[in-house]
């Protein structure tokens, strides 16, 4: 979803949530919870995700549109074995 898209649902109501995502090193990308769907924001030209190299750079991107933000961030189990219940 582009951010043009992505501030019109803001407007709507429709946007419950952002989530910050945390990625490898530096990298956190962006997406927008609606109807419990998550959505990637990108770039209104490029279609790229966007990407900050901080929690707080991301947090003050979205700041301004006031709905929750919420740090999601990856885990290396996650990352190997998708979709499997934890067992301990």
């Amino acid at each position: 979803m582009d951010v043009k898209t992505f501030g019109q649902e803001v407007q709507n109501g429709r946007v419950e949530a952002v989530n910050i995502l945390s990625n490898e090193g530096d990298i956190y990308t962006a997406s927008a919870l609606i109807r419990g769907k998550e959505h990637t924001l990108e770039n209104d030209d490029s279609r790229q995700p966007l990407v900050f190299h901080s929690y707080i750079e991301a947090k003050r991107r979205f700041e301004d549109y006031r709905v929750p933000l919420t740090l999601k961030q990856s885990e290396v189990y996650d990352e190997m074995v998708s979709g499997v219940t934890r067992q301990h």
